[in-house]
């Protein structure tokens, strides 16, 4: 089975990126390129048709497994990303896009519970509620709070999907780490975004900046409150993950955590532009050591319980 399923991965990075590059280039002068458009939508077509078709033509489901999902699962994706580009119109382009890529990877992942559809669907279903919640709460427009508000939406669609996917057992830890992993991202260039942010309005409101008009000594920092509501809804997300990991035993729901810190932490001394974070050290070190000390002198039967 290792040279077949080698063999799908390559045949699916292939056409996948044909789509990709599609999609860069079909509107790349402003108009349809009928031949870099043909192009994605035969290699979307490929990818779904071999999907159909070993779903058919295959009775052994073993062997057939990687060939209905994978190429299944980024067919779906080709799928939006061409319909997108063909409407070229910023809001339904993006819905069509969602919805195309959700609808079929729901419609591949209830006849085969394949978790390449369930990873395509959570990527589609994320599109959805980036562009539903940029739309209603126009985070553009609110200003050093727009930062908070991302957070906090990051925050929401992580923990309702985390949960949505609990009632799914066969699932319910690849969905939590999937859409974990994505939050974590989404968090990390939130804070990243917002310590450049900072930045700026620090050099703005120094001495040059009010030398040409752009701010003033003492200007009020509207970042600030943005920085903590984002690292405490961070720590949140960690101690979700922390009990997902207690119930399932789950690899991923701990690396989740440990993630977490390693990244979280540092990026959060530049967003909160210390200069000499030495109680970013103590805290977690005599915090850490307590943990584990306390891990340490728990009886032997406590060990016992789900494993990965």
């Amino acid at each position: 089975m290792a040279l077949p399923s080698a063999a799908t991965a390559l045949g699916v990075a292939l056409l996948s990126s044909a789509v990709v590059v599609s999609g860069l280039y079909s509107r790349d002068q402003g108009h349809l390129d009928g031949s870099n458009f043909v192009m994605g939508v035969l290699a979307t077509l490929a990818l779904i048709g071999m999907s159909v078709a070993a779903r058919v033509a295959l009775p052994d489901a073993e062997n057939r497994a990687g060939l209905v999902s994978w190429p299944g699962a980024l067919g779906a994706v080709g799928a939006g990303l061409m319909l997108g580009v063909l409407i070229n119109k910023d809001d339904a382009s993006t819905y069509a896009t969602a919805l195309v890529i959700l609808a079929l990877s729901i419609g591949g992942y209830l006849p085969t519970r394949a978790a390449p559809f369930l990873v395509s669907g959570l990527a589609g279903l994320a599109l959805l509620y980036a562009k539903v919640f940029g739309d209603l709460f126009d985070v553009g427009g609110r200003g050093s709070n727009g930062f908070m508000l991302v957070g906090a939406g990051i925050w929401v669609f992580v923990v309702a999907v985390t949960a949505a996917g609990w009632w799914l057992p066969d699932t319910r830890s690849m969905v939590g780490v999937v859409v974990g992993i994505g939050g974590l991202v989404a968090m990390t260039i939130d804070l990243v975004v917002l310590s450049i942010g900072r930045v700026l309005e620090r050099v703005f409101s120094s001495r040059g900046g009010e030398l040409f008009g752009l701010g003033h000594p003492g200007h009020h920092d509207p970042y600030r409150n943005d920085v903590y509501v984002v690292l405490t809804l961070c720590f949140l997300l960690a101690v979700l993950w922390a009990g997902c990991a207690a119930a399932t035993g789950h690899l991923g729901f701990r690396l989740l955590v440990l993630a977490t810190a390693v990244v979280i932490v540092p990026v959060s001394t530049v967003a909160v532009m210390t200069h000499h974070p030495t109680w970013w050290e103590v805290v977690p070190t005599v915090l850490g050591g307590v943990v584990l000390l306390g891990v340490g002198s728990l009886p032997a039967r406590s060990y016992a319980g789900p494993h990965e």
